[in-house]
């Protein structure tokens, strides 16, 4: 189910509503409408560059083996204190977000 975040614009003032769908919400949905059973995957590769930075790429592939949509992400570990441990989960999570919402799957922004 999407939920609605509201943002403050820091020059303005004003406050603005978006729709975001979550990346499990869209998991959800992909994995109903493409099962594993029928050969679609969802693949991810995590590189490290260097000690403090964790690269994500997310794939849908078809029965095929085709690259149907793909999603990229980037975390620093130095970034805030939960990238301190968590960098990997958070970049993997937000490279699958961008490659469903890439593939037709997510509402909002």
């Amino acid at each position: 189910m999407p939920v609605t975040i509201e943002k403050k614009n820091r020059k303005t003032g004003e406050i603005s509503k978006k729709v975001y769908e979550t990346v499990a919400e869209r998991v959800r949905k992909f994995r109903e409408a493409y099962p594993v059973s029928q050969g679609w995957a969802l693949n991810t590769e995590i590189s490290f560059p260097d000690e403090v930075t964790v690269l994500a790429v997310a794939q849908v592939i078809n029965p095929e083996g085709h690259v149907v949509a793909t999603g990229t992400a980037e975390e620093r570990r130095d970034a805030s204190y939960i990238n301190a441990t968590s960098a990997v989960e958070n970049a993997e999570t937000s490279a699958i977000g961008r490659c469903l919402f890439a593939a037709g799957f997510g509402g909002g922004e």
